[in-house]
């Protein structure tokens, strides 16, 4: 059990920006709900998961789905369920890896690549929301900086 002291260094911590983890969850969880919540009031018949698998596939055709689940930091069980609401939809296929018989490999399909943009287009007041207080010169340094922390942990 936490102290009443330990939380309020906790909060002390997150606030200074001391510890940064749970102030990008709680930005992925906010981004996230804002993400489905557009997307359901557009009736896209998509969620956020289904959306980020869908570009993923669009960046880098031919994915197996456990690489997919690892690049979307979905677990393996719930992308097996998006990629079967998505094949079901029409919006990606499958086709067999090219050196492993028993995995499959997905590839958006016409239908997936129109669906992901309509999305696309649907997400884009989310983004420009979040980064609404921010100038042009801060948006392209907060870009700066997140590519920055994904190259640092890339490379170790």
């Amino acid at each position: 059990m936490t102290s009443r002291s330990g939380q309020a260094r906790k909060a002390a911590a997150i606030l200074s920006g001391d510890d940064i983890g749970p102030l990008l969850k709680q930005l992925g969880n906010v981004f996230r709900r804002r993400m489905d919540e557009r997307l359901r009031m557009q009736e896209l018949a998509l969620s956020s998961a289904h959306m980020v698998v869908l570009f993923e596939l669009e960046v880098n055709p031919g994915q197996a789905g456990a690489e997919l689940a690892r690049r979307t930091m979905i677990s393996a069980q719930a992308m097996n369920n998006v990629l079967h609401r998505l094949e079901a939809d029409g919006l990606i296929d499958r086709h067999a890896h090219p050196r492993n018989r028993r995995t499959d490999c997905w590839n958006l399909t016409t239908a997936g690549r129109r669906r992901l943009a309509r999305a696309q287009a649907v997400a884009q007041p989310v983004m420009q929301k979040m980064l609404a207080d921010m100038s042009a010169a801060e948006r392209r340094e907060f870009q700066r900086l997140l590519r920055s922390c994904i190259r640092a942990l890339e490379s170790s």
